[in-house]
């Protein structure tokens, strides 16, 4: 079996740098898939290794890699070169991307990688536009130095979950310390992409009025217990710093929606006060007459819902 590197050999796990990540570029996905395909087919594509230095060094491969080591298998075949050529690197990058193996920060490295290797720059402008497709801005060697100095939970999370790269290019406007907050919840929270493009977003925005993110950075981890309620917790925080006079209304929402929860029904206020309705729902049970019925319906204070919805 050959590919665009070569042929294949036998090789041992023991001499290849596993925890080396020079050449890495595809997502860090979990393992158990790929190790039940080895255990149940073999590994069905080579990894590429680079000889150097007395090791083997991983150039395509590296999910491949750890999930023979996590299958216990100690000997396999893999494509070994000396030197990498740059056209043979660039049809593999080619490929990854076409599969969907490498996000936005992998496909930024081949670019990096590429142009190390010595790709021209008529050939390597073409692949990182159509090949890659990643945007001019986001090939040079400078940018491509900008993500790799990010915290790599971040890194991990922006190839994984596909983040734009308008989005990124405004992670890349936060100071690092912005960065590092937003790693720590992160690993919190999970957050969820919508929620994570609106956190750069309105960081942003508070960055240009205020000149600082002190007021972001200096708030406590939300800890409720519940990723996805930590999650719209933190960000409604952000929101509240963003927009100060929705704390305001909040507040007010909230003690007018208890005043009208007292006569026996619960009140949906939408968030951030999007939509022009606001919601009430009332319980009956199977003690309730008629004039249990009545007694809850009327004890409904219309003008404070009135004034409810005024706030909308």
């Amino acid at each position: 079996m050959a590919s665009v590197f070569g042929a294949v050999r036998p090789v041992s796990l023991a001499g290849v740098d596993l925890p080396s990540t020079t050449y890495r570029v595809s997502r860090k996905l979990p393992l158990e898939g790929l190790v039940k395909s080895i255990e149940r087919f073999g590994l069905l594509e080579s990894p590429v290794l680079l000889r150097e230095a007395g090791r083997l060094v991983p150039v395509f491969g590296h999910n491949r890699l750890a999930a023979l080591e996590r299958a216990g298998v100690e000997n396999f075949n893999a494509v070994v070169v000396d030197v990498i050529n740059p056209i043979a690197y660039r049809d593999r990058a080619v490929l990854k991307c076409a599969r969907n193996e490498a996000g936005p920060v992998g496909r930024m490295r081949m670019a990096a990688i590429l142009r190390t290797l010595g790709l021209g720059e008529e050939e390597l402008s073409r692949t990182v536009r159509h090949g890659l497709e990643v945007p001019a801005e986001f090939s040079s060697a400078e940018m491509a130095g900008s993500v790799m100095r990010l915290p790599g939970r971040l890194r991990d999370y922006i190839d994984l979950r596909d983040v734009g790269f308008k989005v990124i290019k405004g992670l890349l406007g936060l100071p690092a310390e912005a960065h590092e907050f937003l790693a720590g919840r992160i690993d919190d929270a999970g957050i969820r992409i919508n929620i994570f493009r609106d956190l750069i977003e309105m960081m942003s925005d508070i960055l240009r009025r205020d000149g600082t993110l002190s007021t972001v950075l200096g708030m406590p981890v939300p800890e409720s217990g519940d990723r996805r309620r930590d999650e719209q917790l933190l960000h409604e925080a952000v929101y509240s710093l963003r927009y100060p006079a929705y704390s305001e209304m909040k507040e007010k929402a909230v003690l007018i929606a208890s005043e009208i929860e007292r006569g026996g029904c619960s009140v949906g206020i939408p968030p951030y006060f999007e939509g022009g309705e606001v919601s009430l729902t009332i319980h009956f049970g199977r003690g309730d007459d008629e004039a249990s019925i009545r007694r809850r319906l009327t004890g409904i204070d219309a003008r404070k819902i009135g004034k409810l919805i005024g706030l909308l």
